[in-house]
């Protein structure tokens, strides 16, 4: 299965921090095993693309010869573009050690436990962290704050007030879509994740969930891989 290009927008709060526009690139769950194919797919769509910014929400791999990989497409991708990422739940498979590497890349940022900050060339101040972070730290009111969390089910809604964005993972989008529900969330996953949906919206707050790039278990029934491309400014 080939991968999809999704592309949402995101309005920016009246109100807030300065105006301006970025265009980020979301994406998530690779679970690379033995094949780089799927990273040069994507290293291609991003060099297509041109995001300015490229986010990773976890999952990297599931082999060690997969986190080589994965640490030769962040060296690569995050040569021509700023990249910021946080790990997954397979990304503890292998213990610490798996990661090192990949910390140590020029133009890639973790952020689990520190923040990121970012000026957009069209003026956007934005400020990257973790759910983790987020649910800990004071805002900076002169940068929007997009949180990044694996799994969305992790989320609490009372601590969504603060997110200018949040992009999340993990959950493939339940990997077997029969259709799509009044609510936007897929059925049959819906009955057992409540996250399992492209999108949602919490008091204003907008909640992106990758469908993801690769999986464990390759069995999927309308529900492609993709790259989420996201537009957030005023009016976008």
């Amino acid at each position: 299965m080939s991968v999809e290009i999704r592309r949402e927008r995101v309005c920016l709060k009246s109100g807030g921090p300065d105006s301006g526009r970025l265009r980020m690139a979301h994406l998530s769950d690779f679970h690379v095993w033995w094949s780089s194919r799927r990273l040069d797919e994507v290293a291609a769509i991003l060099d297509e693309e041109q995001p300015e910014v490229v986010v990773f929400t976890g999952d990297w791999f599931d082999t060690p010869r997969g986190a080589d990989l994965c640490c030769d497409f962040l060296r690569r991708i995050a040569s021509t573009r700023p990249v910021c990422w946080i790990r997954g739940n397979h990304d503890h498979w292998f213990g610490p050690e798996a990661l090192e590497p990949f910390h140590g890349v020029s133009g890639a940022h973790c952020v689990d436990e520190m923040s990121w900050n970012f000026d957009s060339e069209w003026g956007l101040r934005c400020e990257f962290m973790s759910w983790q972070m987020h649910s800990t730290t004071a805002r900076d009111s002169g940068r929007h704050r997009i949180v990044l969390v694996h799994d969305p089910e992790d989320l609490d809604l009372a601590k969504l007030p603060g997110c200018d964005l949040v992009l999340a993972g993990h959950l493939h989008g339940g990997q077997f879509v029969f259709h799509r529900t009044g609510s936007g969330t897929h059925f049959p996953a819906n009955m057992f994740y409540r996250w399992c949906c492209d999108r949602r919206e919490v008091d204003g707050v907008p909640v992106i969930i990758s469908r993801g790039l690769g999986d464990t278990l390759p069995l999927r029934f309308r529900c492609s891989h993709e790259v989420v491309m996201i537009e957030m400014g005023n009016g976008a």
